[in-house]
């Protein structure tokens, strides 16, 4: 896990032991086939997915987001390079930031509705402000 504060370009990586009992709990959601993503879309109850790497990170990201008052303190303002990592996506400039915003909207099911968008404003050569 990673650790950093605030402004501060420096952070701290530490390993986290991981509980017998939580391995017991996913080797347990293994053998059924999946786990329950609760959704963070209203009137969507969730869906079973399976447990790999891309459902575990939009699991964590949909708990991140329902933490509105910031409880976990795991909730960061956008810096200057995040915003223009969306600016990059919406204009089809093609840098690392964008691809990797874009990969994130292709995994999670809350940007479903806006990566077919941007997806059709791509094959029709158009950035999304035109």
């Amino acid at each position: 896990m990673e650790f950093a504060y605030g402004n501060d370009p420096h952070g701290m990586v530490v390993p986290i032991r991981i509980d017998s009992l939580a391995k017991e709990i996913v080797e347990e959601q293994l053998s059924l086939g999946g786990f329950q993503l609760v959704s963070d879309i209203p009137g969507d109850n969730g869906r079973t997915v399976p447990l790999n790497v891309s459902t575990c990170m939009e699991f964590i990201n949909s708990h991140i987001r329902a933490d509105e008052k910031n409880q976990l303190l795991l909730r960061t303002p956008m810096r200057s390079h995040d915003i223009q990592a969306i600016r990059d996506l919406a204009t089809n400039t093609d840098t690392v930031s964008s691809a990797i915003l874009m990969d994130k909207l292709a995994r999670e099911t809350i940007y479903a509705p806006m990566y077919k968008i941007i997806i059709e404003h791509r094959a029709a050569g158009k950035s999304l402000g035109q």
